[in-house]
Order: structure tokens, then sequence, then C-alpha cells
């Protein structure tokens, strides 16, 4: 008779070690459940995400395309000095200059030249005021390397006059037959040759830290990263205050599957 309360004693244990089992075992199947219900909806998610990340990307085609169907490539929008209440009063092309060229010879190579807007191939994108640098590729493999275009030699006629004085009025001379463009009295088309200058854009890998296009003396992009870049624009662009939009650049930006391309 002893040993019945030891009976007792182990049924109950083998009996609550059984109930413990169970709970153990709903808590694990509770938690599968709860796992197979976060993946779907992770899956979901991500379907989600990619879709929208397709969308995006495809909403940029669209743009461009319907940027394509509007006209050619070209300058759309210069710096202008007159508007008026229609839009057609407000200069496109051409202002007090074509695609607002002016001035710089206080400078050594440089080429005046205010900031616009430009189409290519379907990209439209504002510059910064560019102030260029007469310059042009270089021919060693370094990226966007640019070296000076050389100067022309300078007529004999010029240089056999003794003074300085002679020489500059010989030199108008032939300033005056570029001008009029007429070489029978002085033939300046070897002395006088034409550069070709062009805007060109290419799409390189978002680096996040914003690289000039090109070296100015005069003007910088105003931000240290693109997505600096891009608040400023969406804020002092709406003033249009040109002291202000002359040092800042709109660029796209889209992206693929994997990588970020900024245009430059």
């Amino acid at each position: 008779m002893a040993t019945v309360p030891w009976l007792l004693f182990a049924c109950l244990i083998l009996a609550s070690t059984c109930n413990a089992s169970k709970r153990t075992q709903d808590h694990i199947q509770d938690l599968l459940a709860d796992n197979a219900k976060l993946k779907a909806a992770l899956s979901s998610m991500q379907k989600s995400f990619s879709e929208l990340s397709r969308q995006v990307m495809m909403q940029q085609t669209f743009v461009e395309e319907r940027i394509r169907s509007d006209g050619s490539s070209g300058v759309k929008q210069v710096r202008h000095e007159s508007n008026g209440d229609r839009i057609y009063f407000t200069p496109d092309q051409t202002s007090f200059s074509a695609a607002g060229i002016h001035d710089h010879s206080d400078y050594t190579r440089l080429i005046g030249m205010g900031e616009l807007n430009a189409v290519i191939n379907g990209v439209e994108f504002r510059t910064r005021h560019n102030d260029y640098r007469l310059a042009m590729p270089a021919s060693h493999p370094a990226f966007n390397a640019q070296v000076d275009i050389p100067h022309p030699e300078v007529p004999p006629s010029v240089l056999s006059k003794p003074t300085v004085a002679e020489q500059v009025k010989e030199m108008k001379l032939w300033f005056k037959a570029f001008k009029d463009q007429d070489h029978s009295v002085r033939d300046y088309r070897k002395y006088f040759q034409p550069v070709l200058c062009y805007l060109e854009g290419f799409w390189s890998v978002d680096t996040e830290t914003v690289q000039e296009p090109f070296p100015s003396e005069r003007h910088f992009i105003d931000a240290k990263t693109y997505a600096d870049l891009h608040e400023k624009v969406g804020q002092i662009c709406r003033i249009r205050k040109i002291r202000l939009v002359e040092r800042l650049v709109d660029i796209p930006r889209f992206m693929t599957s994997r990588v970020a391309y900024i245009f430059r």
C-alpha cells in the first residue's frame, strides 16, 4: 500500500509531461503557421515592390518617348531677359544671343555661356551656368580628360612688323578680313580655323557624390551630393532667381533592376 502514493505521483508527472509536450507541439504549429503567413506576406511585398520598380522604370521610358515625340534633340530654353503674358513672348533658343553665349575676354580660353535647358535623344535636362573652357577630349584613357585646343599660328606678316603698334595695325586687317569673309585682303583661312563646340551627355553609374561635368573658372554645381542637389532644385527652382538657379543642374536619374544611373 505504501507504493500507491508514488504511483499516483508518477502518473501526475507523466500527465503533466504529456500536457507540456502537447502545448509545445501546439506552440510549434502556431509558429510554423505564423512563419508561413510572414513568408506569404513577404512574397507579396516583394512582388508589389518589383511591380512598382518596374512601373517607375517604365514611367521614365514613357517620359523620354513623350519628349522624343515633341521634337528633335537641341536647345529648348536659354537664359532670357524678356518675357510677357504669352508663352511666345519668352525666348527659347535666342534671347540677347544664341544659346546665351556671351563674351568673357577677361578670362583665358573661356567661352561665356549661360545655363540652358536641352534635350538629347529624349533626355531633358538643365545645365548650370556653363562658361566652359575651350578644350577638347584628351587622347589618354583618363575618364573625361581634356586638353586645351592649340592656338593657331600668328600670321608671318604680323610677326615681321618691327613694333607692337605695327603688329596691332596689321592684325586688325586680318580680323577685318575674317569678319568680312574676304580672303583676298588677307588669306585668313589657315589662321582663323573654326572650332566645333557641341553639347553631349551620357548615363553614368550614380556615385552619390556630385561630379562636375567639365571645369569652369567661374561656376560650379552648388551641391555635394545628388540627393542634396535634387532637394535644392525642388526648392530653389520654384523661385527662379537667376543667381541661385545658375549654379544648379536639373538632371534625370533612373534605375535598372540593380544599378542607379545619373545623367551627366
